[in-house]
């Protein structure tokens, strides 16, 4: 097999945190639905801005899923 074979072989995501890859729309409606407060939705720039974000999609889904 030679490097161009594998770059042309289809690629899947073997892992994937839904909270880190959710549309901000999707957080921001589900926020809303829930009557939740809405995450300020902004490009992370840091880790740390990405942890932000994440905890905040994490809390709106929690919401979403268990009613708490």
């Amino acid at each position: 097999m030679t490097v161009r074979d594998l770059v042309t072989l289809p690629k899947a995501h073997l892992h994937l945190h839904y909270e880190g890859a959710m549309r901000p729309s999707t957080l921001l409606e589900l926020a809303a639905t829930h009557r939740m407060p809405a995450p300020a939705v902004d490009s992370a720039v840091t880790f740390a801005d990405f942890m932000g974000l994440y905890v905040a999609a994490s809390s709106v889904l929690n919401m979403a899923t268990t009613g708490r």
